[in-house]
């Protein structure tokens, strides 16, 4: 019985050492670069909403359009392999045929830092669009209360 346990020990020994050797070294994953805006998922916005209108009033903000994709896995894929100084978000948006996932960076205050920050980043097809605004189950009200 003891020499049962202690070949059984001995075996056990043998197959952690030899996976030692043989798996590669522990490493640290590396983070996401995407944020993914779990809202859209649930109500995709419309394509259409993302559009720059000729006309714009009121206080939008802009964003740089660094891709679009037909499969989630394909954008958070595409958006590991990019060199992103800041992190891009991703966007469940839709148009008349079907689901697209849109990946953004921003928001800017202006179209005009918009646009300089897509010159100055990327030579890459990129374009310039509004930011999603935010649904309303995220929006925070504050009132004000009067003393």
């Amino acid at each position: 019985m003891a020499k049962t346990l202690l070949a059984i020990f001995v075996l056990f020994a043998a197959i952690g050492v030899s996976l030692t050797a043989i798996l590669p070294p522990n490493t640290v994953l590396n983070p996401l670069k995407f944020k993914l805006d779990s809202a859209s998922l649930k109500s995709p916005i419309s394509n259409q909403d993302l559009q720059l209108k000729v006309a714009d009033t009121g206080n939008r903000q802009f964003a740089v359009q660094i891709g679009l994709y037909s499969d989630l896995t394909q954008a958070s894929f595409a958006l590991n392999k990019l060199e992103l100084s800041q992190t891009a978000n991703i966007f469940a948006t839709h148009d008349n045929q079907r689901q697209w996932y849109v990946a953004l960076l921003g928001p800017f205050s202006t179209i005009d830092n918009a646009k300089h920050w897509q010159q100055q980043h990327f030579n890459l097809a990129t374009s310039l669009v509004q930011w999603p605004d935010s649904p309303p189950e995220q929006t925070v009200k504050q009132e004000q209360t009067t003393p």
